[in-house]
C-alpha cells in the first residue's frame, strides 16, 4: 500500500553524490525510468546487477523517491536497507522534516494572511504549523510501514 514495487531489467544506473548524500540521477528499470532516488547503498549501480531482472522498493516523501532495497527476481536474492538506516531516516523525517514542515508551513500561512490583508488572526499559522507536524509524521509511519511491505515481500 504505501510500497512502489518498480519490476523490470535493471539498466543504465546515474549515480550522483554530493557530499554525504548519494543520489542515483537516473534509474533504466525495463522501459521505465526512474529520477531523483535518493540511496543509502551504491551498490545498485555494479556492473553485477546490470541486465538483470530486478524489483526495487521505492517510498516516496514529496518529490523525493527513498531507495528501501531491491530483489533479484531470477535467484530471489534480497537487499533492504540495514535496521540502524531505517530508523536513522525514520527519526529524520519524524523530527527534522516535522521542524521544517512546520516553520515553512507557519511563516507561509502569515504570508497569506498578510498578502490577503487578514490582520490579528494567527490561529490559521498554528493550525498549518500542526498540519506541517502531521505531514512529516504521517510520512515517517508511512516510511516504515514500507519497509515492512518489502520484508514481507
Amino acid at each position: 500500500m504505501f510500497l512502489k514495487k518498480h519490476c523490470g531489467t535493471l539498466g543504465q544506473c546515474n549515480l550522483a553524490i554530493s557530499g554525504t548524500r548519494k543520489k542515483f540521477a537516473q534509474i533504466r528499470l525495463g522501459d521505465r525510468t526512474l529520477t531523483d532516488v535518493a540511496t543509502y547503498s551504491d551498490e545498485l549501480a555494479d556492473a553485477e546487477y546490470r541486465n538483470r531482472d530486478m524489483c526495487l522498493y521505492l517510498f516516496r516523501v514529496l518529490t523525493t523517491n527513498y531507495l528501501i532495497g531491491w530483489k533479484r527476481r531470477d535467484t530471489g536474492d534480497k537487499l533492504l536497507l540495514p535496521g540502524p538506516i531505517v530508523r536513522n531516516w525514520f527519526l529524520q523525517i519524524a523530527v527534522v522534516y516535522a521542524f521544517v514542515y512546520l516553520f515553512a508551513a507557519f511563516f507561509g500561512a502569515l504570508l497569506l494572511l498578510t498578502v490577503l490583508g487578514v490582520k490579528g488572526s494567527t490561529s490559521l499559522g498554528g493550525y498549518a504549523a500542526v498540519a506541517g507536524v502531521l505531514l512529516a509524521w504521517y510520512y515517517a509511519v508511512t516510511m516504515l510501514l514500507a519497509y515492512r511491505e518489502a520484508k514481507a515481500d
